[in-house]
């Protein structure tokens, strides 16, 4: 079973269409014929790091920065010590755990 195809905008006045997608095993000849296929390379750590340290300095007050930058680095270094494969959707996950977490009243 194939993984679903996720379009992204598109815009039908100048015949365009975006799409992403996990394979192109499923996928026509002619269709694939007719489009500019893109691969991109499995994201570092280094950059899914700093994808979520973007993400968390959006949403995270000042004071939590480091702290939520930390917990994230840490659950991403476990998974790369295991030789998980992480994705980008993964990291956002993680940063919703993370805000969810530090968001959360602490019990002692």
């Amino acid at each position: 079973m194939g993984l679903p195809v996720l379009p992204t905008p598109f815009r039908y006045d100048a015949g365009e269409l975006d799409m992403t997608t996990n394979s192109i095993e499923r996928m026509s000849a002619a269709f694939l014929d007719r489009r500019k296929i893109i691969r991109l390379k499995t994201p570092s750590f280094d950059q899914l790091a700093a994808a979520g340290a973007h993400l968390l300095r959006d949403c995270l007050p000042d004071h939590q920065q480091d702290l939520g930058g930390e917990l994230l680095n840490d659950g991403l270094r476990r998974l790369e010590e295991k030789h998980v494969r992480v994705s980008l959707r993964q990291v956002e996950r993680m940063v919703e755990t993370v805000l969810e977490g530090l968001g959360s009243p602490r019990l002692f």
